[in-house]
C-alpha cells in the first residue's frame, strides 16, 4: 500500500509539479586564442558554426585613415577622430551577421560578458570615448529602457544619457589597467557592471531610440557593439574573450505543461486506490 501511495504521490506531483527555463551561453570571440579576427571566429555554439561578429572600419569623413590593426585582436583608431572601427553582431546595412543569435530579452535576464585591454586614445569631447560597448535588448521601442552604452576613457567609465551626455561614471581606470574582465548584467529595467568581479555601475537601461544619425543602430534589437563609434574621440584596444548567457532568470518556478496521459493514469491510479482501500475495510 505504501508503494501506491507513493506512485500516486509521484502522479500528483507531476500534474502540479514544475519546469525551469534553461540558461544558454553563446562565445561570440575566444579572445585570439583560436589566432583568427573577431569578425573570422566561428561561434562554436551555432548550427552550423559561423561568425557572429563583423567588423566595422570607416573613415565618413575622407576615406582615409581608417584602423589599423597590429594583431588578431587589436583595433587601432588614433589616426583619426573621424575613423568609425569596431565590432558588432549586425552588419554596416544593419542586418543580422547570423540570425542565430538568441534573444537578449531583460525580462529574462542576460549577461553580457567581455574582455578588453584599453591601451590608449583621446577625445575632443568628454562626452564621448573612443571604446564604447552597446548593447540592446529585444524588448527595443520607443519609450521602453532597453538598452546600455557604456563610454570607457582614461580615468573613469560612465553610462550615455539618453542625450549622450556622460551619466552615472566610475573612477575605475581602464587604461593602463590591462586585460580586464567586465561582465554587463541585465535584469527588467536595471543593469549592472562589474569590472573583474567588482561592481563598479548600477542603474536604469535607457531608452536611445530618439537618436537621430546617418547610421542609426539604436532601434535595432539584439545589438552588440565594441570599439569606437564617434567622431569626437579615438581609441587603441585589444578584445578579450566575448560571450553571453542570456535567460538567467530561471531561478522563478514556470508551470508545467499539463499532460493528459500523466493525468488520465494518475486518476486511473487513483480510482483503484479507493477501490482496494474499500475491499479492505
Amino acid at each position: 500500500m505504501k508503494s501506491l501511495l507513493a506512485a500516486l504521490t509521484v502522479g500528483f506531483t507531476s500534474l502540479v509539479g514544475v519546469s525551469y527555463a534553461e540558461a544558454a551561453t553563446i562565445t561570440l570571440y575566444d579572445g585570439g586564442a583560436s589566432g583568427v579576427t573577431p569578425e573570422n571566429y566561428n561561434v562554436p555554439q551555432y548550427s552550423p558554426p559561423g561568425p557572429g561578429l563583423s567588423f566595422t572600419n570607416l573613415n565618413l569623413a575622407t576615406g582615409t585613415p581608417t584602423a589599423t590593426r597590429s594583431s588578431v585582436n587589436n583595433v587601432n583608431s588614433t589616426a583619426s577622430n573621424n575613423i568609425y572601427a569596431g565590432f558588432s553582431n549586425y552588419t554596416i546595412f544593419q542586418t543580422p551577421v547570423n540570425n542565430q543569435f538568441p534573444n537578449l530579452d531583460p525580462n529574462n535576464g542576460y549577461t553580457l560578458n567581455f574582455a578588453v585591454e584599453i591601451l590608449g586614445g583621446s577625445f575632443t569631447n568628454s562626452d564621448r570615448a573612443g571604446f564604447s560597448v552597446l548593447v540592446i535588448g529585444s524588448n527595443v521601442a520607443p519609450g521602453v529602457q532597453s538598452s546600455i552604452e557604456i563610454a570607457f576613457q582614461n580615468g573613469r567609465i560612465f553610462a550615455q544619457n539618453v542625450g549622450f551626455t556622460a551619466g552615472e561614471q566610475s573612477t575605475f581606470n581602464p587604461v593602463g589597467a590591462g586585460l580586464v574582465n567586465y561582465s554587463l548584467q541585465v535584469l527588467g529595467t536595471n543593469y549592472t557592471l562589474s569590472a573583474n568581479g567588482s561592481t563598479i555601475l548600477s542603474n536604469q537601461l535607457r531608452d536611445y531610440t530618439s537618436f537621430a544619425g546617418p547610421i542609426n543602430p539604436y532601434s535595432l534589437p539584439n545589438f552588440l557593439f565594441f570599439g569606437d563609434n564617434t567622431t569626437s574621440a579615438n581609441g587603441n584596444f585589444n578584445l578579450g574573450a566575448i560571450s553571453a548567457n542570456t535567460n538567467e532568470a530561471n531561478a522563478a518556478a514556470v508551470p508545467y505543461e499539463f499532460s493528459p496521459t500523466i493525468g488520465l493514469l494518475t486518476l486511473g491510479a487513483f480510482a483503484t486506490f479507493s477501490y482496494l482501500k474499500k475491499r479492505q475495510a
